[in-house]
């Protein structure tokens, strides 16, 4: 792409994927959109100023979590995630926030099962027996749905908070199994705002894509992670990168969702985060269980405070 005059590259897929991609990007000095990847080190240690991240990391969609539990009376946790970097990081950056939040919060249980396991019943029989009225995981795709749905045949007793849930294509899988467990995320089809209604209406219109009649999960955020690159563009009144980055940092627009900024010392967005209970259906989109109207949760209850993202750029931002 880059011998091809390529002005930007993106992805919305894996942490590693776009620890590659950035690299090119800083080789080739063009600009790397990261509308999907949550590892926080991509925004922290391992900073490229021509990377730009418009979703959230994993450490802000911790923070929502924390900060919406924190506001019930459940107090006894666990953490069961995948054994490998990032359900380290989900893991860490809870802990961190639900002790900022509610210091005499308990941690009952923590497990790690690697990636790829099928059977997840002697992991779930071990939370059951803990106690836990809580289950904060960062399982995704498969494994998120064997997760609820193995939870549910075994009478899995905690309400599981989940940083990938608001997938309509899962959770039409799951059915009931969805019911009553939470997600956050920086976007949801449920939004309250004139804007995402107004979105949603021109995604019907249009008649985008007969399989995805609604923009959730995946489509909503790649919207708007486009539609702010868009606008540092319009801003910088250019596409090429030196440009591009002096307009960007910084920067506010109006979006979906409400406001998104980009923070300057690190190049990643600050923005309310939405926390939604998954709801019996039919409701309002489907007809199947899906995520309710959403909880709010403050940009700066959800964001890690710059000084301590491990970005040497950000040690006496606050």
């Amino acid at each position: 792409m880059t011998e091809e005059n390529v002005k930007f590259i993106m992805s919305g897929t894996g942490t590693h994927i776009s620890k590659a991609m950035t690299q090119v990007a800083e080789k080739e000095k063009i600009i790397m959109l990261n509308y999907g990847a949550v590892g926080d080190e991509l925004t922290g240690k391992e900073f490229s100023r021509y990377h730009f991240r418009a979703v959230l990391s994993a450490a802000q969609q911790s923070g929502a979590l924390a900060a919406y539990f924190a506001g019930t009376s459940y107090n006894k946790y666990y953490i069961l995630c995948q054994d490998y970097a990032a359900g380290y990081a989900q893991a860490s950056a809870f802990k961190s926030a639900m002790s900022r939040f509610r210091p005499a919060w308990e941690l009952v249980g923590e497990g790690y099962h690697p990636i790829g396991t099928k059977d997840l019943g002697p992991y779930i029989t071990k939370v059951n027996a803990s106690g836990a009225e809580v289950l904060i995981s960062g399982n995704w795709g498969i494994e998120l749905l064997n997760l609820l749905k193995q939870g549910a045949a075994l009478g899995l007793k905690p309400k599981v908070g989940s940083y990938f849930l608001a997938d309509p294509t899962l959770l039409a899988t799951l059915g009931d199994a969805g019911i009553g467990h939470i997600a956050a995320d920086i976007y949801m089809l449920t939004e309250d705002t004139t804007e995402n209604k107004d979105f949603i209406k021109r995604w019907r219109d249009r008649k985008m894509d007969p399989e995805y009649p609604y923009p959730a999960h995946q489509i909503g955020k790649s919207y708007l992670s486009f539609m702010f690159l868009a606008d540092a563009i319009k801003k910088a009144k250019s596409v090429q990168a030196e440009d591009v980055i002096k307009a960007w940092e910084g920067m506010e627009t109006k979006s979906i969702v409400g406001p998104l900024v980009m923070r300057a010392c690190d190049h990643q967005v600050i923005t309310p985060i939405s926390v939604a209970e998954v709801l019996p259906g039919p409701g309002e989109y489907y007809q199947f269980p899906f995520v309710g109207k959403p909880t709010v949760i403050p940009p700066d209850k959800g964001a890690v405070p710059a000084g301590e993202t491990g970005n040497p750029r950000c040690k006496y931002t606050q």
